[in-house]
């Protein structure tokens, strides 16, 4: 009834189609209301990827050939080469037919290939069903999160001002530090070694619970991959940095994305402040800046989503203050390789 097949570049538009109307058709499960993703998406996730990326892409076709699973694999050369992600999904239709099951044992021959050892699957939206599919598996869970919205209707009324205000004050922020913006669009030259500091924050001290993942290092062609991907995405990118003026080092950072094709939606990507600079309201003062920005230059926003570790109590605390609220729940699950594959081969 159904086939699992593994799809390798070059890949056609036929192909990518048929991933891009599964992708869309499961979206619609979690946010009816979200524009579907153009085809250009789905080909930049599958073909634009950091230097030493690993990548496959399994499929489930039904009868007929429609795809109703994908499992998008993930690895890297560079650090943490014990480590390999799956994001894995399958159509409300088709659950609870053993499609999972299928897709996990190639998630786990390509483990094998390359001698990952801890395995991830992760989901940033994702239902009862496969909490019961991981607990089933015995993978425990690494880190719960949610993608958090914020309603610009619901921000209180002058606590932009009032924490931009807060920072310029005598005794506030500006005293030690400046923001600057970085140039839309891709990150230029001159911006890379500042936005390669802040990568390695935000890399190194989110928090990751209890997902097995060691210290990684960003390079220059990590960042011009991420500037092609943000525009595959049909998205414009605005990046504002905390500067220490004493030292001249960039010590914090948010950015926002601006889908081209959703007026209403902007996407919160990283926020981040080095743990030598926190204590001086940093976050607050570049999170309410680039709202202020948002509600200058693009006035047909209505939202702004992110994506929080549940146990990041600090980012919290400001996004709870500015009315973020939880829309979609979001998990990673741990498992060791053998403990999977004692579990598929009970399966068999």
């Amino acid at each position: 009834m159904y086939r699992i097949e593994r799809l390798d570049p070059p890949y056609t538009d036929e192909v990518l189609c048929d991933v891009n109307a599964f992708e869309n058709g499961l979206g619609l499960e979690f946010d009816p209301e979200v524009p579907p993703l153009p085809l250009s998406s789905t080909r930049t996730y599958a073909e634009v990827h950091e230097p030493g990326e690993l990548v496959a892409l399994y499929v489930a076709r039904a009868d007929g050939g429609a795809v109703v699973g994908t499992a998008w694999i993930f690895g890297s050369t560079l650090d943490n080469a014990h480590l390999a992600f799956c994001r894995l999904g399958v159509a409300a239709d088709h659950r609870r037919r053993g499609l999972g099951t299928k897709l996990l044992a190639a998630y786990l021959d390509f483990a094998a290939v390359h001698d990952r050892t801890s395995l991830m699957l992760g989901a940033d939206a994702y239902t009862d069903a496969a909490d019961a599919f991981a607990g089933s598996l015995g993978a425990s869970v690494g880190l719960r999160a949610h993608v958090n919205q914020l309603a610009l209707t619901d921000v209180p009324v002058g606590l932009v001002e009032d924490w931009i205000a807060a920072a310029v004050a005598t005794g506030g922020a500006s005293d030690s530090y400046d923001l600057e913006w970085v140039p839309s669009g891709d990150y230029p030259e001159e911006s890379l070694a500042d936005m390669i500091a802040m990568w390695d924050v935000l890399r190194n001290d989110a928090p990751m619970d209890d997902i097995p993942v060691e210290p990684r290092s960003t390079t220059v062609e990590q960042l011009r991959a991420d500037n092609e991907r943000t525009r595959g995405f049909g998205r414009e990118r605005w990046t504002l940095i905390a500067r220490h003026r004493a030292s001249g080092t960039p010590v914090g950072y948010t950015d926002i994305f601006l889908p081209l094709d959703d007026p209403v939606r902007v996407y919160q990507g990283a926020t981040a402040v080095h743990k030598d600079h926190r204590g001086h309201a940093i976050g607050r003062w570049l999170k309410a800046t680039t709202l202020q920005r948002v509600r200058a230059e693009r006035p047909s926003t209505k939202y702004i989503r992110t994506f929080n570790a549940d146990s990041n109590d600090p980012m919290l605390a400001i996004n709870n203050a500015m009315g973020f609220k939880p829309f979609i729940p979001a998990c990673r699950w741990v498992i060791d390789r053998p403990d999977a594959q004692t579990w598929l081969e009970k399966r068999a």
